[in-house]
């Protein structure tokens, strides 16, 4: 950024994978190396959230299966196999919201990084209280979501 006047800046854009567990403290420090898309070692907590869920359309309040592959999921491991960390956890993260941390200090994330974690209540476009309760989830370890019409 050296040489760049902030006046010049127009706006700047993220991208990356989604569908990750990266849990920071308050000072935006990793607690635990990020689990990805691929890493599917939440196997028995999507079982136990699917069992919670039963009279639920899961696929409707979420738009996705209930999935190991997903960020709420690998809390919910998280919580269970690693609770000292769970504890510390602030927020969990997603890759591009880590990167806006860094940028900006503040946590938030969007609308389609939370639609991959698995606890975002489409129609609503808020958390599923739902989804946390079943998950035994704290709303605020999750990252905000801004205003959709605002920017971040």
């Amino acid at each position: 950024m050296e040489g760049i006047a902030p006046e010049d800046i127009l706006a700047i854009s993220f991208s990356a994978q989604m569908q990750c567990c990266l849990v920071v403290d308050k000072e935006g420090k990793p607690l635990y190396p990020a689990m990805i898309w691929a890493d599917t070692r939440a196997k028995e907590q999507a079982k136990v959230l699917e069992k919670r869920l039963s009279g639920i359309d899961t696929y409707e309040l979420l738009g996705h299966p209930i999935s190991p592959a997903y960020s709420i999921e690998k809390l919910m491991w998280l919580k269970e196999q690693k609770p000292e960390v769970y504890e510390r956890t602030h927020q969990m993260l997603q890759v591009k919201d880590y990167i806006i941390y860094r940028m900006t200090g503040e946590f938030v994330t969007d609308h389609s990084d939370a639609s991959g974690t698995n606890a975002y209540d489409l129609t609503n476009q808020c958390w599923s209280s739902k989804i946390l309760e079943a998950a035994g989830i704290a709303e605020e370890k999750i990252t905000i979501i801004p205003n959709i019409n605002e920017a971040v």
